[in-house]
């Protein structure tokens, strides 16, 4: 009987020990993958230019044109996933109008371009009229500008679906296509192509912003910001 006993109780001790050993493992590969998803490599992301003005934020630059102060932060991205500049560009955008005028926001008004020429393209995920999340973003004024531009949307189409993106954080901070009113402002995250990784060949790469009266259907000016490249 002693012997059944001592034979069951150090059966007991091996489940106990193999189970403790499953629970450590999987804490451990856990810790892995989390720790290896927070500090996995960056990408290349932009620093203003010497030329720049730069703004109050960390890492970001202003301009004004015709009432409308545009800051750009990079490196301001705090959603998930943590290392989304491994697969594109996100840029942190505030706009404040004082211009008299109602402004319009619309993806196609924003781009990035190097002094070689080459052309970053904002990559739109929130459809425009999903603005409900930003009380100072007017909708869009139909008969003015049409429907929603589906072509810039169906362009990227593809390519989200080979990054995996985006996730409903970059939904969240986007900033959706609107109109905002004159006295108000709007922050939020435009997201951009993956630079590439060529220092040498880029240069300047300034980010550009039409800014348009969508009542009027007239221009008010435009901004252009300087950033070079920094390997994150």
């Amino acid at each position: 009987m002693l012997r059944a006993f001592g034979g069951s109780l150090k059966k007991d001790i091996l489940s106990s020990v193999a189970f403790a050993c499953l629970v450590c493992c999987t804490c451990l590969l856990l810790f892995i993958v989390v720790y290896t998803s927070w500090r996995a490599p960056k990408g290349v992301t932009l620093a203003p230019a010497p030329s720049a003005i730069l703004a109050a934020q960390p890492n970001s630059a202003e301009a004004r044109s015709a009432g409308v102060l545009v800051v750009v932060a990079a490196e301001a991205w705090d959603g998930y996933p943590r290392n989304l500049d491994s697969k594109m560009l996100p840029l942190e955008i505030t706009i404040r109008n004082n211009s008299g005028y109602r402004l319009a926001l619309r993806y196609k008004d924003f781009l990035l371009e190097s002094t070689n020429g080459h052309r970053y393209i904002d990559i739109p995920y929130v459809a425009p009229y999903s603005n409900y999340s930003y009380p100072n973003l007017g909708f869009w004024p139909d008969f003015v500008w049409g429907p929603p531009d589906w072509v810039h949307f169906g362009n990227y189409s593809g390519y989200m679906q080979r990054i995996y993106l985006p996730t409903q954080s970059m939904l969240r901070k986007e900033i959706p296509e609107g109109v905002v009113a004159s006295g108000s402002s709007v922050t939020g995250f435009l997201y951009f192509q993956k630079l590439a990784t060529s220092n040498k060949q880029q240069g300047v790469i300034a980010f550009k912003a039409t800014l348009l009266d969508p009542t009027r259907e007239h221009e008010l000016g435009s901004v252009s910001i300087p950033f070079v490249e920094r390997q994150g």
